[in-house]
């Protein structure tokens, strides 16, 4: 599979990722639609609409990615760099965590907006994941239509979430790219096929519930 640039807007200049291979085998449990592609951020590989932009920006405490559009699907990724922001976006997808919970020790607010998440079994120690439809359902296509999050904690508490919305009839380009999302982020750790297979159908499943 072919494998396109992202282009990330920063402050004064414009970034292309560094080079890698440019093609890339995607995992058995990512079922790619023939209206998608893998794209390259400086955060790793990202599945999205074929023939979309795909940009980026970045400052100095974080940024984000974004593929496509409401037309056929958007998938955005956005990674935080400051200890607040680091801070947030785990109380956010991870407010039950072990981590979450040490902040509240420190005597840091650590809760979240989110009621209807799932967690993911990663066949990692120490690693989490979780899938939820994100806060409020206003900004969506017309209906009827998807909406879904994937987010992966490590276990130094950098959680690392990715979304996508996209028409229902595209809902194939939100599963893969959160497929691939959950698949990159547990690196080499290698779990058990069985545990990625369940997972791969954990998510398709729940895209499919989020129609609206």
């Amino acid at each position: 599979m072919d494998v396109r640039p992202c282009v990330t807007r920063a402050p004064g200049a414009v970034i292309t990722p560094p080079g890698g291979p440019a093609k890339v085998t995607l995992p058995a449990q990512v079922k790619l639609p023939k209206n998608a592609a893998v794209y390259r951020s400086g955060r790793g590989l990202l599945i999205g609409p074929s023939g979309a932009e795909c940009e980026g920006s970045m400052g100095a405490n974080g940024g984000s990615s974004t593929i496509g559009d409401f037309g056929t699907a958007q998938v955005t990724q956005v990674w935080q760099g400051s200890i607040g922001g680091i801070r947030s976006q785990l109380c956010m997808y991870f407010p039950e965590s072990a981590q979450a919970d040490r902040e509240r020790a420190q005597g840091n607010e650590c809760t979240s907006i989110l009621g209807n998440w799932e967690m993911l079994e990663t066949g990692v120690p120490g690693v989490q994941a979780m899938i939820t439809r994100g806060p409020g359902t206003d900004d969506l296509p017309a209906s009827p239509a998807v909406k879904a999050e994937v987010a992966v904690l490590t276990a130094e508490g950098v959680a690392s979430p990715i979304s996508c919305v996209a028409p229902a009839v595209n809902a194939g380009i939100c599963k893969s790219a959160l497929v691939f999302w959950f698949v990159q982020q547990l690196g080499n750790a290698k779990p058990a096929k069985a545990v990625l297979d369940e997972a791969a159908k954990r998510i398709a499943g729940y895209v499919d519930a989020t129609r609206i």
